[in-house]
């Protein structure tokens, strides 16, 4: 029995890879880690690019269910880090993804709580 559900991804473009972030060149992840990175893993910063779209809706429905259609677009940029296991061989083909805190401080708290599980499992981060 899987725990998966697979969807097909939404029409729309791609995000562009433009590089490493400018501001270290080392390759060291700023802030590091509370938690550190589980053995037979490595640490990916990236900045990627593309169109997002606005989407709207009518009022609020009755039942629930939200009917959204396309009402502009904006151009975006934003950083992606990548948690994985260093051997392809060893993933599992599951992606968990987190949205980093906002407030200027960059915390990971599923990843603190999460990270010798993910690494005992394959899953990329």
């Amino acid at each position: 029995m899987s725990t998966t559900t697979h969807r097909r991804r939404a029409d729309g473009p791609t995000p562009t890879d433009i590089g490493p972030p400018p501001h270290h060149g080392d390759g060291t992840v700023l802030p590091q880690p509370a938690v550190p990175l589980p053995d037979g893993y490595v640490e990916h910063e990236l900045f990627v690019a593309g169109t997002a779209t606005r989407y709207t809706s009518a009022d609020e429905p009755a039942d629930g269910h939200w009917q959204a259609t396309p009402a502009g677009e904006a151009p975006y940029r934003t950083r992606v880090l990548v948690r994985r296991p260093t051997d392809p061989a060893t993933f599992s083909g599951t992606v968990i993804v987190e949205w980093f805190n906002v407030s200027a401080i960059e915390a990971s708290p599923d990843w603190a709580y999460l990270a010798t599980e993910i690494g005992r499992a394959g899953h990329a981060y």
